[in-house]
C-alpha cells in the first residue's frame, strides 16, 4: 500500500493526472477486495493520504492558506461520502484538487524563473554568458532552463541570446554614432564578421545597411 500511495503522489508532482488516476484505482482496488473492509476503512485511508499530500505539498509550494482550505475541503467531501462508489468520488476530488493547486503553482513558478533568466541575459548580453551561467543565477538545472526556454519563447539559448544582442545593436546603431566593430564587441560578439552574418540573418540588411536605412527615414 505505501508503494502504491507514493506512486500516486509522485505522479500528482509530475502532473501525469492518468498515472494518478490509476494509482488511485489500484489502492481502491486494494482495499475494497479486503476482508471485512467497510466503507470507513475506505474513508480513513483518504484521509491519511489527503494528510500525507497537504504535508507534501505545504513543504515544496510554501503556500499554506490555498493549501490549507484544499485539505479542508477534501476532508468535507470525504466524511460526506457514504457508499464506496461515493468514496471513490471523493478520492477522485482529492486527486483532482491537488493536481490543480500544483499546476497553477508549477506554472506560476516557472514564469517567474523563465521572467528572471531572461532579464538576467538581456543584463549581460555583452558577456560571454552560457546556459548553464543562468541556470546558477536562476537556481535550477540546465536541462530544464532549457526546456522551459523552448516552452515559453519557442526558440533556444543561442536563438534568444542573438535575438536580444541584435536588438540592443539596432538602437545602438539608431541612436549613436558608435562604429560598428565597437557595437559587436559591446553587444557580445567575438568579431565584426560573426555580428554582421547574424544581424542580416535576422534583419535582412548589414549593420551600415540598416544604419543607413533608419538615418533616410
Amino acid at each position: 500500500m505505501y508503494k502504491l500511495e507514493i506512486a500516486f503522489l509522485k505522479a500528482l508532482k509530475e502532473q501525469n493526472k492518468e498515472k494518478a488516476i490509476n494509482n488511485l484505482d489500484a489502492i481502491f482496488e486494494t482495499l475494497i477486495n479486503k476482508k471485512d473492509f467497510g466503507p470507513r476503512g475506505l474513508k480513513n485511508q483518504l484521509l491519511t493520504m489527503n494528510g500525507m499530500l497537504y504535508r507534501s505539498f505545504r513543504n515544496e509550494l510554501q503556500d499554506l492558506d490555498d493549501i490549507y482550505e484544499i485539505r479542508q475541503e477534501v476532508i468535507k467531501v470525504i466524511e460526506k461520502a457514504q457508499s464506496f462508489e461515493e468514496i471513490r468520488e471523493a478520492g477522485y476530488v482529492m486527486l483532482n484538487n491537488y493536481l490543480e493547486l500544483f499546476s497553477s503553482k508549477t506554472m506560476n513558478s516557472n514564469n517567474i524563473a523563465v521572467n528572471r533568466a531572461l532579464h538576467y541575459m538581456n543584463s549581460n548580453i555583452h558577456e560571454n554568458i552560457t546556459l548553464g551561467d543562468v541556470a546558477n543565477e536562476v537556481h535550477i538545472s540546465k536541462s530544464y532552463l532549457s526546456s522551459l526556454l523552448a516552452k515559453h519563447t519557442k526558440s533556444t539559448f543561442p536563438e534568444i541570446m542573438n535575438g536580444l544582442r541584435i536588438d540592443n545593436a539596432k538602437y545602438l546603431l539608431r541612436y549613436t554614432n558608435i562604429s560598428i566593430l565597437d557595437i559587436s564587441f559591446k553587444c557580445g560578439f567575438n568579431s565584426q564578421s560573426y555580428f554582421c552574418s547574424t544581424f542580416k540573418k535576422q534583419t535582412g540588411y548589414t549593420p551600415s545597411e540598416y544604419r543607413v536605412m533608419i538615418l533616410e527615414d
